[in-house]
C-alpha cells in the first residue's frame, strides 16, 4: 500500500492548483505605515545611540590606565571564551594563571590600553566623525605605537638573550624568559587583531555598530573604501587608509616627514650579520620604491622642481630597478612640454583635461599626482 500510494503523492504534489483563489487583503493606508516606519526608524536610530554612546564611555575609561585596560580587557576574555563556566572552575583559573598572566605585564596591559584607544576612535569614525577632527588623535596614536614597538623591540632582545644564556636550564632565566614570552604573545594577539573581532566588542556586542571600519581586510585587498584601519597595531595601515590621504588633500609639508621617517626604519632593520639577499632587497628594490613615492608626493605638494630632480637622479642611480621603465615613462609626461592648442577648437570657457601620471608601485597606498596643463589664453 504504501509504495502505491507514493506515485499519488507526487502527483498531487505537482499538480497546478488551478482551483485555489487567493485575495488580497483590505487596502492599506500607506500613510499610516510611512509614520509608523518612520516612529521605527527614530526608535532603532536612538537605541543604535544609546548602545554605542554607552559602550563609548566603558571603552574611554578603560582606556585610561594600563590597569584599568587590563582589568576590562579580562573581564571580557572570561565573558567571552569562558561565559556560563564558573569564575572559580580550573578552565578559568588555568588561563589567568597561563595565558592571562600576560595581561598583568606592562606590554599586555599597554598593549590592551591601546587596542582601547584604537576602538574608541574607530567608533568615533563610524558615528560620523570627519578625518579632520578625528586626526590629531589618529597622529598622537601612531606616535605611542611607534614608542610601543622600540619596547617590544627591546623585550625581543632581551628574550634572545635569556635564550642564549641557557633559558630552561637556569631557573631564574627560565623564569624570565616564560614571563617575557608570555608578555609578548599576548601582546601582539591584541595589537594584531582587527577591533571587530576583539573579544571587548564580541563582550559588548557592538561589531555592527563599528560597520566596514572594524573589519580588517583581505589578504591582497590595498582598498582603503572605509578610509579606515581596523587593525590597531597596524601604522603603516593607519598612515595609508587614513593620516596620508589627508596630507594629500590639505598638501601638508607632514607628507616629507612620514616618508623620512620611513626610509630611516628601514635602513635602521639593517644590522650586521644581515643575509645578503635581504640587504639587497632593501637598497636595491625598497628603498627606491619608497624614494619614487616621496618624489610624487613632492609633485602633489606643489615641488614640482624638486620632484623631477629627484625622480631624475633616481631613474639615472637605479637604471637596473625593476620599476624603472614606468618611472621614465610616468617622468616623461610630466617634464614633456604639454601639445599646442588650437584656441579655435575648444568650446569657450573650457580647458584642456588634466593628464593623470599613474600610480607607483610602493609598499601600501601609493601616491596619485596630478598634472595640470595650463589654461589657454583668455579662459578663465
Amino acid at each position: 500500500m504504501k509504495s502505491s500510494a507514493i506515485p499519488l503523492i507526487i502527483a498531487a504534489l505537482s499538480a497546478p492548483a488551478f482551483a485555489v483563489e487567493l485575495n488580497d487583503s483590505a487596502p492599506v493606508d500607506m500613510k499610516t505605515v510611512l509614520s509608523g516606519l518612520k516612529q521605527f526608524k527614530e526608535q532603532n536610530e536612538t537605541g543604535l545611540r544609546t548602545r554605542r554612546n554607552t559602550a563609548y564611555k566603558q571603552i574611554t575609561t578603560a582606556a585610561a590606565s594600563n590597569e584599568a585596560a587590563s582589568a576590562f580587557w579580562t573581564n571580557a576574555v572570561l565573558a567571552v571564551q569562558f561565559a556560563g563556566v564558573d569564575h572559580q572552575a580550573t578552565a578559568v583559573k588555568d588561563w589567568l594563571k597561563g595565558e592571562g598572566e600576560g595581561l598583568k605585564t606592562k606590554e599586555g596591559a599597554n598593549a590592551a590600553r591601546l587596542h582601547l584607544v584604537w576602538l574608541g576612535l574607530t567608533i568615533q569614525h563610524a558615528a560620523g566623525a570627519e578625518t579632520k577632527q578625528l586626526l590629531p588623535a589618529v597622529i598622537d596614536f601612531t606616535r605611542q605605537i611607534e614608542a610601543d614597538e622600540a619596547a617590544m623591540g627591546r623585550l625581543g632582545e632581551q628574550i634572545e638573550k635569556n635564550k642564549a644564556a641557557g633559558g630552561a636550564k637556569k631557573p631564574a632565566t627560565g623564569k624570565a624568559l616564560a614571563e617575557e614570552t608570555h608578555a609578548k604573545k599576548m601582546h601582539d594577539n591584541i595589537l594584531k587583531t582587527a577591533v571587530s573581532s576583539s573579544v571587548v566588542v564580541q563582550s559588548l556586542q557592538i561589531a555592527e555598530i563599528l560597520g566596514d571600519a572594524g573589519k580588517k581586510k583581505k589578504r591582497g585587498d590595498d582598498s582603503a573604501s572605509s578610509g579606515w584601519e581596523p587593525v590597531p597595531g597596524s601604522v603603516t595601515g593607519i598612515y595609508n587608509a587614513i593620516i596620508l590621504p589627508e596630507f594629500r588633500e590639505t598638501r601638508d609639508p607632514r607628507l616629507m616627514d612620514y616618508w623620512d621617517m620611513m626610509l630611516r626604519k628601514g635602513q635602521e632593520s639593517l644590522y650586521a650579520g644581515m643575509p645578503a639577499f635581504e640587504e639587497r632587497q632593501w637598497t636595491q628594490v625598497n628603498k627606491p620604491l619608497m624614494q619614487w613615492s616621496r618624489a610624487q608626493d613632492l609633485l602633489i605638494l606643489g615641488l614640482k622642481n624638486r620632484a623631477v630632480t629627484e625622480m631624475y637622479n633616481l631613474i639615472k642611480s637605479q637604471p637596473l630597478h625593476p620599476e624603472s621603465a614606468r618611472w621614465i615613462a610616468q617622468l616623461e609626461q610630466i617634464v614633456a612640454p604639454a601639445p599646442s592648442l588650437d584656441p579655435t577648437s575648444l568650446v569657450p570657457g573650457s580647458v584642456a583635461p588634466p593628464a593623470a601620471i599613474p600610480a607607483a608601485t610602493a609598499p601600501g597606498n601609493p601616491p596619485t599626482a596630478i598634472v595640470v596643463p595650463p589654461k589657454p589664453a583668455g579662459t578663465r
